[in-house]
């Protein structure tokens, strides 16, 4: 009779305790049929297409950089110039050079007209013509090679001012004022971000 008892007690409580549940509110809608995107959420990278380090083609120490990181610029401005004293000296010392050895080329062709002449009137030997003609081709060569010279350092002299390849930004400056570059050297990294590549792995 006890446990029988007890049963009915507990069942009597928990009655009571399930009755005190709050009822759920209920919403009908109307179903609809209704077409939906078909979207998918990807991550990647976004590339520019230009991209170009700016090296310089000979050695020197940068006179001035007026570039900085994030600048925008133009094709054919102005990045890094320098120190031209040394090239400049030598591509003088070179064009001095260039103009003696063409006035001894004159020289040397007017000597082969004379002695032409002088050899027709048989003043002159076959020895005296040939010796002429030689030192007319050695003036001849002297002057292509200081020419190749010349225009040599006047090239180098050009490439001391570095320039933009392209319009574009400034990412990253490698070098500053005061540093020796070495031949193909980097100097800055510049980005078109006027075009640019999206690169996205799609499952």
């Amino acid at each position: 009779m006890r446990v029988m008892s007890c049963c009915m007690s507990w069942l009597s409580v928990a009655a009571c305790a399930f009755g005190q549940m709050p009822t759920a509110d209920v919403v009908v809608a109307k179903a609809e049929m209704r077409e939906l995107p078909n979207t998918m959420t990807l991550v990647g990278t976004v590339e520019p297409l230009t991209r170009s380090v700016v090296g310089s083609e000979i050695a020197g120490i940068v006179a001035s950089m007026p570039v900085r990181q994030g600048d925008h610029i133009e094709k054919g401005s102005l990045i890094v110039s320098l120190n031209d004293d040394a090239i400049r000296w030598q591509f003088a010392e070179a064009s001095a050079s260039l103009s003696a050895a063409e006035a001894r080329f004159r020289r040397w062709a007017f000597e082969v007209e004379r002695v032409a002449t002088l050899y027709d009137q048989e003043q002159a030997n076959d020895k005296e013509v040939y010796d002429t003609q030689s030192e007319h081709d050695i003036a001849k060569y002297t002057v292509e090679e200081r020419k190749a010279k010349a225009a040599r350092l006047e090239s180098d002299l050009s490439k001391t001012r570095i320039v933009a390849p392209f319009t574009g930004d400034v990412v990253r400056r490698v070098t500053e004022v005061g540093e020796w570059i070495a031949k193909g050297g980097e100097v800055v990294e510049i980005v078109d971000l006027s075009s640019v590549l999206v690169r996205v792995d799609v499952p």
